[in-house]
């Protein structure tokens, strides 16, 4: 049996085996690209943590961050999960009703965020980075978040919502965690975060992708001509888009020339996509490289499908990954194979927990 690695533990890891390779290479909206290598990472979470530490931040703290895409949104989070803490992602730019619905819910012991004075203890980005600096950037005790991520939700209501990831927040680095599917992602990939970081998908699959010893080309906002130069530039293998990304991209003059060949695996969520879309980006990669994955934020269940599987059942979300899965008519009855009904998933690891 494989034992689970804490963020302390992997990051130390790291950072020592390659203390100057790239951990994150930074595309800002405009200006040069910044990198932050392994130890800077290390060594700047350190800081933080300790940082947080002197103002009561501990396991059983909540840390929210309310940063657009930027190598500090990972040096809060990475943080905070040294200490123990739970994290939740918010949108940089939320209005001020939503976001307050949404921290009101959370109750965070710390918000880092660009926001300005909030009901919370609030500190931007900028204050974070100069009164940590002078902090201790040594190895941190041992610890292990549990719980750690915490993402949140509208759904359907239209009401604030905290999604609580239920397992210990740390991995097995040769097995997927409970209810994961398969995404391509494999050790020492280049893989790139196009989207915003408070969406899960981003969120959790790019901090996943971290802990493989990935290194992150991370999009300060999604711009589809810099998705493509990064891919080219970067030699990108994996990475994520939403359908509306994946529309802007494929409209981008010129893009069936583009060089796509580092890509390994692209994966899509967060809404349907058309089938000529899907298609569009068939022939940009292979099929087999094309995946996606429909599912909730709420961990229920999840399924999966590669584009070649798809080219035989146009339309399919493909089959059920660590979940049972059911289509039941208005009496909870399963339907009839062709027959129109309700989707009933259930995931057989632990149930979320809810705020």
């Amino acid at each position: 049996m494989t034992k689970i690695l804490s963020w302390n533990q992997r990051i130390d890891q790291l950072a020592d085996a390659h203390p100057d390779k790239p951990a994150i290479i930074f595309i800002p909206v405009a200006g040069e690209h910044r990198r932050i290598s392994w130890r800077e990472l290390d060594k700047n979470s350190n800081r933080i943590a300790r940082w947080m530490a002197a103002r009561g931040i501990s396991a059983d703290s909540r840390v929210a961050i309310g940063l657009f895409n930027s190598p500090e949104h990972y040096f809060v989070a990475i943080a905070a999960w040294k200490l123990g803490a739970l994290v939740l992602p918010l949108a940089g730019n939320a209005p001020a009703r939503e976001r307050k619905s949404m921290l009101d819910v959370f109750c965070p012991s710390l918000v880092i965020a660009g926001w300005g004075n909030t009901d919370w203890t609030t500190f931007s980005a900028a204050e974070m980075m100069s009164e940590s600096a002078s902090c201790d950037s040594s190895k941190l005790p041992d610890v292990i978040p549990h719980p750690g991520k915490a993402i949140g939700s509208g759904g359907s209501s239209g009401q604030p919502k905290v999604i609580v990831y239920p397992h210990p927040w740390a991995f097995d680095l040769k097995r997927l965690p409970p209810g994961s599917p398969d995404l391509g992602m494999r050790p020492e990939q280049v893989y790139m975060v196009a989207g915003p970081l408070y969406f899960n998908s981003a969120f959790t699959v790019s901090n996943r992708a971290l802990f493989a010893d990935n290194t992150l080309v991370v999009l300060g906002r999604f711009d589809p001509a810099k998705v493509v130069d990064a891919i080219e530039h970067y030699r990108v293998e994996n990475f994520f888009l939403a359908p509306i990304h994946m529309k802007r991209v494929v409209e981008l003059p010129g893009v069936a020339e583009r060089d796509f060949s580092s890509v390994e695996s692209m994966f899509h969520t967060g809404g349907p996509c058309a089938q000529w879309l899907k298609r569009a980006w068939m022939k940009l990669i292979p099929p087999a490289k094309v995946l996606e994955a429909y599912g909730t934020t709420e961990g229920n269940g999840i399924t999966t499908v590669r584009g070649d599987e798809w080219m035989d059942r146009p339309g399919t979300v493909g089959r059920p990954q660590g979940c049972d899965m059911r289509i039941l008519d208005d009496t909870g009855q399963d339907v009839a194979t062709g027959e129109i009904g309700e989707i009933f998933m259930r995931s057989h690891a632990v149930g979320l927990t809810f705020q």
